[in-house]
């Protein structure tokens, strides 16, 4: 059985010295990241600001809007 991605994330921050974690806001963006080999990828919610409303990273998009960018 496949180990769970939320263990395999908590092992990543378990482990002692620094994991770099590209970032970005689109699917390419993670496949990018997984095709060069990181562990890890982070959403980042500046960038989803940008690429949906336009705006700057001030607060504007709820959790949910970013979990939602995340999930397509």
């Amino acid at each position: 059985m496949a180990e769970k991605k939320t263990t395999q994330l908590r092992r990543i921050f378990e482990e002692p010295g620094t994991t770099l974690m590209p970032f970005g806001v689109l699917p390419l963006h993670a496949q990018m990241a997984q095709r060069a080999g990181f562990p890890a990828f982070e959403i980042s919610g500046g960038m989803s600001a940008w690429w949906m409303g336009g705006v700057a990273d001030i607060g504007w998009l709820t959790a949910t809007e970013v979990i939602q960018q995340a999930a397509a």
